[in-house]
Protein backbone atom coordinates (compact mmCIF):
# COMPACT_ATOMS: atom_id res chain seq x y z
CA UNK A 1 0.00 0.00 0.00
CA UNK A 2 2.79 2.44 0.85
CA UNK A 3 4.44 1.86 -2.55
CA UNK A 4 1.11 2.46 -4.28
CA UNK A 5 0.53 5.57 -2.17
CA UNK A 6 3.97 6.91 -3.07
CA UNK A 7 3.33 6.24 -6.77
CA UNK A 8 0.00 8.05 -6.53
CA UNK A 9 1.67 11.04 -4.90
CA UNK A 10 4.42 11.00 -7.51
CA UNK A 11 1.70 10.80 -10.17
CA UNK A 12 3.15 7.56 -11.54
CA UNK A 13 -0.28 5.92 -11.27
CA UNK A 14 -3.72 7.47 -11.46
CA UNK A 15 -6.55 7.42 -8.92
CA UNK A 16 -8.30 4.42 -10.48
CA UNK A 17 -5.14 2.28 -10.36
CA UNK A 18 -4.56 3.27 -6.74
CA UNK A 19 -8.14 2.37 -5.80
CA UNK A 20 -7.75 -1.01 -7.52
CA UNK A 21 -4.48 -1.74 -5.70
CA UNK A 22 -6.03 -0.66 -2.40
CA UNK A 23 -9.01 -2.99 -2.99
CA UNK A 24 -6.69 -5.91 -3.87
CA UNK A 25 -4.67 -5.34 -0.69
CA UNK A 26 -7.83 -5.16 1.40
CA UNK A 27 -9.09 -8.42 -0.15
CA UNK A 28 -5.75 -10.13 0.55
CA UNK A 29 -5.80 -8.95 4.18
CA UNK A 30 -9.35 -10.24 4.66
CA UNK A 31 -8.43 -13.62 3.12
CA UNK A 32 -5.38 -13.94 5.37
CA UNK A 33 -7.41 -12.98 8.46
CA UNK A 34 -9.96 -15.69 7.62
CA UNK A 35 -7.17 -18.25 7.19
CA UNK A 36 -5.62 -17.17 10.50
CA UNK A 37 -8.93 -17.51 12.32
CA UNK A 38 -9.43 -20.99 10.85
CA UNK A 39 -5.95 -22.03 12.02
CA UNK A 40 -6.57 -20.62 15.49
CA UNK A 41 -9.88 -22.46 15.76
CA UNK A 42 -8.28 -25.72 14.61
CA UNK A 43 -5.37 -25.48 17.04
CA UNK A 44 -7.66 -25.31 20.11
CA UNK A 45 -4.80 -24.39 22.47
CA UNK A 46 -5.74 -25.13 26.07
CA UNK A 47 -4.31 -22.04 27.76
CA UNK A 48 -5.26 -23.02 31.34
CA UNK A 49 -3.54 -26.40 30.85
CA UNK A 50 -0.39 -24.69 29.50
CA UNK A 51 -0.35 -22.35 32.50
CA UNK A 52 -0.69 -25.28 34.91
CA UNK A 53 2.19 -27.09 33.16
CA UNK A 54 4.37 -23.98 33.31
CA UNK A 55 3.69 -23.48 37.01
CA UNK A 56 4.41 -27.14 37.73
CA UNK A 57 7.68 -26.93 35.81
CA UNK A 58 8.72 -23.79 37.66
CA UNK A 59 7.94 -25.30 41.07
CA UNK A 60 10.27 -28.23 40.44
CA UNK A 61 12.97 -26.40 38.50
CA UNK A 62 15.38 -26.68 41.43
CA UNK A 63 14.94 -30.47 41.40
CA UNK A 64 15.37 -30.68 37.64
CA UNK A 65 18.52 -28.57 37.87
CA UNK A 66 20.08 -30.50 40.77
CA UNK A 67 19.32 -33.91 39.24
CA UNK A 68 20.06 -32.96 35.63
CA UNK A 69 23.23 -33.36 33.71
CA UNK A 70 25.35 -30.58 32.33
CA UNK A 71 23.15 -30.18 29.23
CA UNK A 72 20.03 -29.73 31.37
CA UNK A 73 21.80 -27.23 33.62
CA UNK A 74 23.01 -25.22 30.62
CA UNK A 75 19.51 -25.18 29.15
CA UNK A 76 17.99 -23.92 32.40
CA UNK A 77 20.65 -21.25 32.90
CA UNK A 78 20.37 -20.24 29.23
CA UNK A 79 16.62 -19.78 29.63
CA UNK A 80 17.13 -17.57 32.68
CA UNK A 81 20.01 -15.54 31.21
CA UNK A 82 19.43 -15.07 27.47
CA UNK A 83 22.67 -13.08 27.25
CA UNK A 84 25.97 -14.93 27.40
CA UNK A 85 26.84 -15.84 31.01
CA UNK A 86 30.55 -15.39 31.78
CA UNK A 87 32.68 -16.60 34.68
CA UNK A 88 36.00 -14.81 35.29
CA UNK A 89 37.26 -17.22 37.93
CA UNK A 90 35.67 -15.39 40.83
CA UNK A 91 32.37 -13.95 39.63
CA UNK A 92 29.57 -14.64 37.18
CA UNK A 93 28.13 -11.91 35.00
CA UNK A 94 26.11 -11.50 31.84
CA UNK A 95 27.44 -9.62 28.87
CA UNK A 96 25.77 -6.33 28.12
CA UNK A 97 24.09 -5.96 24.76
CA UNK A 98 25.31 -2.99 22.77
CA UNK A 99 22.69 -1.22 20.67
CA UNK A 100 23.20 -1.53 16.93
Amino acid sequence: MSVARNKLLAETIDDDEYIEIKKDCKDQIETLEIQLNILLEQSKVDIPKLIDQAIESLTIIWKTYSEGGIAVKRKIIGSIFPEKLEFDGNHYRTTESTPS
